[in-house]
């Protein structure tokens, strides 16, 4: 594929931006070296290749629960501006 002026015109179009005629020119070269990549990837023989769903493996960072002992709750409440019964006490959200 050939990249045309027409192409960049309605790039730059889309995209809402003004270029110059050297950015212009710049901006053709390099998507012209992008499609002349991909070109050069698609003569590759990809049969018997398995597609990649991640480059990276996965795995779970799961970890055992394990029971530690908590804050002292009269500790964390000493400086709650409002607390009732050992709890915060915040205004009301739902009704």
């Amino acid at each position: 594929m050939q990249i045309e002026n027409d192409i960049i015109r309605y790039l730059e179009a889309q995209s809402k931006i003004e270029l110059s005629d050297s950015q212009r020119d710049e901006c053709k070269n390099n998507l012209q070296n992008i499609v002349s990549f991909i070109d050069t990837l698609s003569e590759l023989d990809t049969n018997g290749v398995q597609p990649l769903i991640q480059s990276f493996p996965i795995v779970n960072a799961f970890r055992e629960d394990e029971v530690t002992p908590s804050v002292d709750r009269e500790l964390l409440l000493s400086n709650a501006p409002n607390k009732k019964d050992g709890y915060f006490k915040v205004p009301k959200t739902v009704d």
